[in-house]
């Protein structure tokens, strides 16, 4: 749907609901091209507080939409108590062994929400191919491949060097 203003400027293309008022849409486009967001006036601790519960929705939601990001939590539950037990040493604890064990899951499902929220955007804009969109989706995909092969890996030298002390 085009928007027109008054003075007849076209101000983008709408690709929303198409049940809104005109106003509302005008005010969306110009919005976006004036790099405006929704903004909810909070400042300070009531800001902080909104923040953490509009990052706990996004939790829920990745969990409860995103099967990879369900899997990729229960096995990052299983590789954090393995971790404890990885990094002891003969000194005890290793707390910069575990920093890196658990480092791994969790840039697995930081890229995974990332690809995700990124798959959502894409979708909503449009279900037609388009080749962006399939580059994005693609690059949000390698970027989920590269957390993992650096868990992968991460994990595959701390094990060597625990079990083998070749290193």
């Amino acid at each position: 749907m085009r928007v027109l203003l008054y003075d007849g400027t076209v101000h983008g293309t709408y690709y929303g609901p198409q049940n809104i008022e005109a106003e509302e849409i005008i005010f969306r486009i110009i919005s976006l091209e004036r790099g405006i967001m929704a903004k909810t006036g909070a400042t300070g601790i009531t800001r902080i507080i909104k923040a953490g519960k509009y990052s706990m929705q996004g939790l829920r939601a990745a969990f409860v939409n995103e099967a990879a990001f369900r899997q990729e939590s229960i096995l990052a539950v299983i590789m954090i108590v393995a971790a404890v037990f990885l990094s002891r040493d003969v000194n005890g604890f290793n707390p910069l062994c575990f920093t890196a064990l658990i480092s791994g899951p969790f840039l697995v499902m930081t890229a995974e929400i990332i690809n995700s929220a990124l798959e959502a955007v894409v979708d909503r804009i449009g279900d037609e191919y388009h080749e962006l969109s399939g580059r994005a989706k693609d690059m949000g995909s390698a970027a989920v491949f590269i957390a993992l092969t650096y868990t992968v890996i991460t994990w595959v030298l701390i094990i060597l060097h625990v079990c083998t002390d070749l290193f």
